[in-house]
């Protein structure tokens, strides 16, 4: 919460999850740089009455403790600390490690990678940092740095408990492999390959929920779309497809999918959508995906709302 130099080092976890045989930690860590008695060098303030009185008061604090060394904070990190009480192996914590990656890959909307993932064996008090080898392209590096300003998440610590959503998370994430990966491995490009191949992939994730919901065939669509999607992002596709038919949202999505999929069907919206055209349905089906499952872990409908909102102007 609040701006990085707001934040305060903590000697204790941020937050604790427990599940069955694991425990979760949010932790932070500090480093220093030594100033000395150099730091009345480093403050300023337009209230001269004020800095004259913290310099004075500094100085008056060397006087009474002359042994006093003065350092100021250069890093301050924040890891996640993954505990198992029963026998896993290397592969399992590191799969937990990469659920944690997902997680948050979606929460904010970008990839979202660890930078180091140490192992600390049982009966050794040492780390021992573990080698990735999992290849990323150029692109998905430079989004994972990107920097983004939590005040303007639609998702952040403020707004869900966090402990409560890894409880359920680690329970689900399995289910949800190839959505978390299109988030982890995100590029923010997109060749006409990769648009189409979102498109079938996401319309038949719809279909599957709708198998889930309890929906018809003949709804197999409209009911995720309708239970999971804003009435905001409802009116935003319906306006989008008017430029083409007067046609449904949900036949235009299992028009363009039996399109794209099936050898022999006639091409009638393939011939007219260009490859911005695919990667906007793409995204809008996506989004509803991605709803379906923070409504599973729990999120209420108005923060997925304003989630979906801003997801779909990125």
């Amino acid at each position: 919460h609040g701006f990085f130099t707001q934040l305060k080092h903590l000697e204790h976890p941020i937050f604790i999850a427990k599940g069955n045989h694991w425990t979760l930690q949010l932790v932070n860590h500090v480093s220093f740089s030594v100033i000395g008695d150099d730091l009345l060098n480093i403050i300023n303030c337009q209230n001269k009455a004020a800095l004259e009185n913290i310099i004075h008061q500094l100085k008056k604090t060397k006087e009474l403790y002359p042994d006093a060394f003065f350092s100021i904070r250069k890093e301050l990190v924040f890891y996640f600390r993954i505990k198992s009480s029963n026998d896993l192996g290397i592969e399992d914590h590191i799969s937990k490690c990469w659920d944690i990656s997902g997680l948050f890959s979606i929460l904010l909307n970008k990839p979202t990678l660890p930078e180091e993932i140490n192992i600390k064996f049982k009966g050794n008090g040492s780390k021992t940092p573990c080698l990735l080898t999992t290849g990323f392209e150029q692109r998905t590096i430079d989004l994972a740095l990107r920097e983004i300003k939590h005040q303007l998440l639609p998702i952040n610590r403020k707004h869900i408990n966090l402990g409560k959503i890894f409880c359920k998370w680690f329970k689900i994430a399995e289910r949800y492999m190839p959505l978390t990966i299109t988030y982890q491995y995100e590029t923010g490009f997109r060749t006409l390959h990769q648009a189409h191949t979102d498109i079938i992939l996401f319309a038949t994730q719809l279909e599957a929920i709708n198998k889930t919901i309890g929906g018809s065939k003949n709804e197999k669509y409209m009911k995720p779309i309708n239970e999971y999607a804003s009435l905001f992002l409802i009116q935003e596709i319906e306006m989008f497809f008017k430029k083409f038919n007067n046609k449904s949202i949900g036949e235009n999505i299992a028009t363009l999918r039996n399109e794209l999929a099936h050898v022999d069907r006639k091409k009638e919206l393939m011939n007219i959508l260009t490859i911005g055209d695919y990667v906007k349905i793409g995204n809008y089906l996506k989004t509803i995906v991605t709803s379906y499952l923070l409504s599973d872990l729990g999120i209420n409908n108005i923060i997925i709302e304003k989630y979906q909102a801003q997801t779909i102007q990125e």
